[in-house]
């Protein structure tokens, strides 16, 4: 045989084996070839730096400025929402410290859901879900097809639960968001009489806009802006004391300040300005593609509330657009110099205890179990597919060990795979992984580059926690197969739906594979009968506290939705006199 032959066979058989092994220790993880590369992409992709980038570019932006134009912000207040109130406190200190303009867009979900009978997209689609269940008796649990896509989403939706659910969580959730930044709250009027005031004082708000002689949609300076947030949260006050007198007045007063005004509250509180707050509802909804009141928007980029207020000044801040009021140096452009305010919820007294590890198991010091008293302990809703519950995991069970408090999980299906089921449309999926990716940086996450384990994934991961995870009853084992999944599925790629991604997800978390994979076969899954029942009734007592979705907390008489409350919750566990104790050295 030649040389050139010999050489030839050696080549083809250390490429064959090479392969093998590629395929078996890299590719086969992912799935499939496509899962690999859509893993390596969304990686890329969802770095926070890259994917900032890219939204900025698409929307015409360098986020540095190149002459003395001043960046314009767009406001999308609510009167009676309570983020919104907490929200115009804080922008104040903003609008001092960074050299910015704010255009006013008014928006009110209640009006917008008015006009669709007082209903949601997701309560709509509910009504049709039941219907169809009722008359056909399907049920689209178990098939493949999860769910049908709304083909809008708009302000009148917001979050996937019904009006009245979203309003009074909003209420706490804010409350729990002006407790850590230091602010004032909300407090609404009672439920008979807050949608008549909310009309008035809809109205109202515009008059304060229109005062300023220049449409509906007035473009504020600092000072101005500042003077319209105080009287915003002058009629806001006045909707809280159930004061409709005192909104007419004040909106006739203001009125009366506008040269190129001469209406009043009263005139407006029908048609004119139903049409001023649908033009505003289109803005955000089809120009800048949200769904919520309360958020900021700059070239590309949605901040929700004040709780990123803080990304907001960052940008300002590396543009160079900090002014003296700052007490920084303007010339310095380094993010990470900027002005440290409205970043408290990240502030975590447990903070020293917030790891990322690349082994999962014999974590230390132990976690304490709640499964023996749940009512008494921290308990976090947990999703396999939400990309927020991924970046919850860490803290959550940071806050649990350093402030040595029993702790527990209670997996929910994604909203997605639930009775009656609703998909996420694309313009919030597309919100979420932006957001997910920044918060995640900001709190050490270690990156997105995910492999969706929504249908099988999910299945499989319920089957394996169902029947080898909780039976343990070991908090730890909990966390380790956590850690395990949100480490390899989001942030490696992992195929928990193939047999080799599930292995290195389960033996990561250090449980026997041979379990696990009895578990998931079809026979195995014969107890999904039991899991079903346990994640049903698990749902059942997170809408009990108030909540719908994930991540969500409760700790004793408290619940809080959503990675955004660790610091509220770290705090309600700190109030609590039996669980002041100090924490061991790590």
């Amino acid at each position: 045989m030649s040389l050139i032959l010999k050489s030839a066979i050696t080549s083809a058989a250390v490429l064959l084996v090479a392969g093998t092994l590629y395929k078996r220790r890299v590719l086969s993880p992912h799935g499939t070839f496509f899962g690999a590369v859509i893993a390596a992409i969304t990686s890329i992709l969802f770095k926070q730096k890259q994917l900032q980038a890219i939204t900025r570019w698409h929307a015409g932006d360098s986020s540095s400025r190149c002459d003395d134009s001043v960046p314009r912000i767009e406001l999308f207040p609510s009167i009676a929402d309570p983020h919104t109130y907490v929200l115009l406190q804080a922008i104040q200190s903003t609008v001092r410290n960074f050299k910015c303009e704010v255009q006013i867009f008014a928006v009110s979900p209640r009006r917008a859901r008015y006009q669709l009978e007082g209903l949601s997209t997701f309560e709509r689609f509910q009504q049709a879900a039941n219907d169809r269940l009722r008359l056909e008796g399907v049920d689209n649990t178990d098939s493949g097809k999860f769910y049908e896509q709304p083909t809008s989403w708009g302000i009148e939706d917001g979050h996937s639960t019904s009006a009245n659910n979203q309003y009074e969580w909003g209420v706490l959730d804010a409350k729990l968001s002006a407790k850590v930044h230091g602010l004032r709250a909300f407090v609404p009027p009672p439920l008979q009489v807050r949608s008549k005031l909310e009309y008035v004082a809809d109205a109202a708000l515009l008059c304060c806009l229109h005062q300023y002689g220049r449409g509906w949609n007035p473009v504020l300076n600092a000072t101005e802006t500042i003077e319209f947030c105080v009287e915003a949260l002058h009629i806001a006050d006045m909707l809280s004391k159930e004061d409709e007198s005192g909104l007419f007045a004040a909106a006739a007063a203001i009125g009366a300040r506008g040269a190129q005004f001469e209406g009043s509250a009263r005139e407006l509180s029908e048609e004119p300005a139903t049409s001023v707050f649908n033009a505003n509802h289109e803005h955000l909804g089809k120009k800048r593609k949200h769904y919520l009141p309360g958020m900021l928007y700059y070239s590309s980029e949605f901040y929700w509330g004040t709780d990123r207020l803080n990304f907001l000044e960052q940008r300002l801040f590396s543009m160079g657009c900090a002014t003296n009021n700052s007490n920084n140096n303007s010339n310095n452009m380094d993010p990470t110099a900027a002005p440290l305010k409205w970043r408290n919820q990240y502030e975590l007294e447990c903070q020293s205890s917030v790891v990322y590890p690349t082994t999962f198991t014999n974590l230390s010091p132990s976690l304490l179990s709640g499964h023996d008293d749940p009512d008494n302990c921290l308990v976090m809703y947990y999703s396999f597919r939400s990309p927020y519950s991924q970046i919850a995991v860490a803290r959550f069970f940071a806050i649990a060990r350093h402030h040595r408090v029993p702790c527990m999980v209670r997996p929910l299906l994604p909203m997605v795979m639930r009775p009656n089921p609703l998909a996420v449309p694309r313009v919030k999926s597309m919100y979420i992984m932006m957001d997910t990716s920044r918060e995640g940086h900001r709190v050490g996450y270690t990156g997105i580059g995910m492999c969706d384990p929504v249908g099988p994934g999910t299945i499989r991961a319920f089957a394996v926690w169902h029947s080898v995870v909780a039976p343990q009853k070991n908090v730890n084992v909990e966390e380790s197969f956590l850690r395990s999944f949100s480490t390899h599925v989001w942030s490696n790629g992992v195929d928990f739906a193939s047999d080799a991604g599930a292995k290195v997800v389960c033996e990561g978390a250090g449980l026997s594979w041979s379990q696990c994979l009895c578990a998931m076969k079809p026979s195995g899954l014969g107890v999904r009968q039991h899991w079903q029942e346990k994640e049903s009734s698990d749902r059942e007592l997170c809408a009990k506290s108030g909540l719908w979705g994930v991540p969500s907390f409760t700790f004793k008489s408290a619940s809080m939705w959503g990675q955004d409350r660790m610091k509220a919750l770290e705090m309600t566990i700190l109030e609590d006199q039996r669980f002041r104790v100090v924490a061991p050295k790590m």
